[in-house]
């Protein structure tokens, strides 16, 4: 084993135990409309209820929630930096539940590129 694959076994390990849900995608326009999920972590199906098997693939709006989560605007923060801000998401059964989204926009080309979002459930009272 190379010390690369190395590192790549203990990168897959960390984000498989993180307790926040991760979410990568691609997406190829303004938000996440354009956008199709890459990687999810085990946390995911924890905080969401969507397994990885129905995630991965798919368009993260779909997934998240087709009312709101096309609005984050992906390119209102420059490659590198993060922004962050609670949102009403729905599970896979529908139910609301309030959660602090963060996301980063990593480095792309024009209007294409990749986004990180980190998902913590923070109140389970949708009428907050």
């Amino acid at each position: 084993m190379s010390p690369g694959d190395s590192l790549d076994l203990t990168f897959a390990a960390a984000l498989a135990g993180a307790e926040n849900a991760l979410l990568l995608a691609e997406f190829d326009g303004p938000d996440l409309s354009s956008s199709t999920i890459l990687f999810v972590n085990d946390a995911f199906t924890r905080v969401t209820g969507h397994a990885e098997r129905d995630a991965v693939g798919k368009s993260t709006v779909a997934v998240l929630d087709p009312f709101t989560v096309g609005a984050f605007d992906v390119h209102g923060s420059a490659a590198g930096r993060e922004r962050s801000f609670e949102h009403l998401l729905r599970r896979s059964d529908g139910s609301p539940y309030w959660a602090e989204v963060t996301f980063g926009l990593l480095a792309g080309e024009g209007s294409a590129g990749h986004v990180i979002l980190v998902i913590r459930a923070v109140d389970h009272d949708p009428d907050r």
